[in-house]
């Protein structure tokens, strides 16, 4: 019996190896097969609010060929996001404007492809500061939610300059996000320069009785700044450049879908914060939020290299050169898309 099993298995390896060329690589290249795997990155916030429609209202899973499988990851942060990127491990993600520029030095291998929002950011004072405008803020402690953002960049190129103050003049200080309020209370900080469901909510707090130093629109470029963009790798672009443009496609059309239908839109957002992370954002955060944040897919180029400049300035050790436009985006697809909606261009 053994003797009869081993002649047949030599046999059998005879016969693989008499096969023609041709149909052992047919067998490498079919046992190679991998279903095209489209993984897209974001984080529970309002200004990623395309993020959420494209999966909800545009269907993008469904959209897509049979052959492609669509996931979504959810992070805590930009920095999170952007490192799986540089990894490979995300195609296209929603992130903060910071995100591109702090990982460029590292490995730059994505591009900004389209825009997400602009606004949503304030400053705000506790009742107790004693502080008016943004000239008091001469030795008071000024939180931010994360060193080298675009809220200690702008505070010190833009927001400061204009009041005869500069950076060393306050006292900055980090705290996350959920943390500003808090600190705020508790008084160890004077100030807050955050963004939203953060800004709205440190509003509704009865106990701070906070007040808007600056709002978006205050700041800088008269609110017409990005908060979030949307990357894509450099190669998955190259590669499956029809399949981004189904992304962009869906990512446009979840714009239009919330700038039509805001009433709709928050509702959807509410659900799906509350479905998918378990914890519910209040109605009341996001009606007020959705006051400051203006979705858009436009990327605002101009903004995003200004604030580049302004990042070199202040972190040349993290940007020590400034991309140009060409290594920073790509925009072509997007204005294909666009173009086939009988939209205008995105300025590139």
């Amino acid at each position: 019996m053994k003797k009869n099993y081993r002649m047949r298995k030599i046999l059998f390896i005879l016969g693989l190896l008499l096969l023609p060329s041709g149909c052992l690589e047919y067998n490498r290249e079919w046992d190679n097969f991998k279903r095209i795997e489209l993984t897209i990155a974001q984080i529970y916030t309002l200004s990623h609010t395309p993020g959420f429609l494209v999966f909800s209202q545009m269907k993008l899973p469904e959209r897509v060929n049979k052959s492609v499988k669509v996931r979504r990851i959810f992070f805590p942060n930009g920095q999170q996001i952007i490192e799986a990127v540089m990894n490979n491990e995300v195609d296209i993600a929603y992130l903060g404007v910071s995100s591109p520029l702090s990982g460029w030095k590292k490995n730059p291998n994505y591009k900004i492809i389209a825009g997400t929002n602009i606004g949503g950011n304030a400053i705000l004072a506790s009742k107790n500061s004693g502080i008016q405008s943004i000239s008091d803020l001469k030795g008071k402690r000024v939180g931010v939610h994360a060193f080298a953002s675009p809220f200690d960049i702008l505070l010190g190129a833009v927001i400061l300059p204009k009041n005869n103050l500069s950076i060393k003049d306050i006292k900055l200080r980090q705290a996350k996000a959920p943390e500003l309020g808090t600190r705020l209370k508790e008084g160890t900080l004077d100030v807050v320069y955050t963004f939203e469901p953060w800004v709205s909510r440190i509003l509704q707090d009865n106990e701070l009785n906070a007040t808007i130093l600056l709002d978006y629109n205050e700041i800088w470029r008269n609110g017409s700044y990005p908060t979030s963009v949307v990357v894509a790798r450099t190669e998955f672009i190259k590669k499956h450049p029809e399949l981004v443009k189904e992304f962009l496609r869906a990512h446009v059309d979840a714009v239009l879908f919330a700038n039509s239908h805001p009433e709709e839109t928050k509702k959807i957002v509410h659900d799906e914060i509350l479905r998918l992370s378990g914890k519910e954002l209040p109605m009341k955060v996001i009606e007020s939020a959705f006051t400051r944040v203006k979705l858009t897919y436009d990327p605002q180029v101009d903004a995003v290299m200004e604030l580049a400049n302004f990042t070199h300035q202040a972190y040349p050790d993290m940007l020590p050169r400034i991309p140009t436009k060409k290594e920073l985006f790509d925009l072509s697809l997007l204005n294909e898309v666009l173009a086939e909606k009988g939209l205008p261009p995105v300025k590139t």
